[in-house]
C-alpha cells in the first residue's frame, strides 16, 4: 500500500495517515492524525466549506472552534462547521492521536 502520511500546509509536529481516500484519490475524507506536543495547526486558523468530526485516541488536544476553545480528551469527539474560524494544537506534555473525518 502507498503511504498517504502527509503533513498538511500551515501544520507542524503533525502527521496525518488515511484511512479512506475519495475516489479520485485526491483528498482525505478520514485520517489518523498523530500530533507531537506543541504541534497542530493550521496556523494560522482558518475555514473551508466541508466540516469535520475530531476523534480523540490517545492525549489531549484544544480545538479552537470559531470564538470557542475546547479541550478533548481521550474518547471524546466534537463537530467543528468547517465555516468556523478552526484549529487544533496538542498543548499537552505527550503526544495526542485524533481521528478527523471529514463531512460534506
Amino acid at each position: 500500500m502507498k503511504d498517504t502520511t502527509i503533513v498538511p500546509p500551515g501544520h507542524r509536529g503533525f502527521r496525518a495517515q488515511a484511512l479512506l481516500l475519495t475516489r479520485s484519490g485526491n483528498s482525505l475524507d478520514c485520517f489518523l492524525a498523530d500530533i507531537d506536543p506543541g504541534g497542530g495547526g493550521p496556523d494560522p486558523a482558518h475555514t473551508h466549506e466541508h466540516g469535520h468530526v475530531f476523534i480523540v485516541l490517545e492525549g489531549e488536544v484544544t480545538v479552537r472552534r470559531g470564538d470557542e476553545e475546547i479541550r478533548l480528551k481521550p474518547v471524546e469527539a466534537l463537530e467543528v462547521d468547517g465555516r468556523q474560524v478552526h484549529a487544533m494544537w496538542n498543548r499537552g506534555a505527550t503526544a495526542a492521536r485524533v481521528i478527523g473525518i471529514h463531512l460534506p
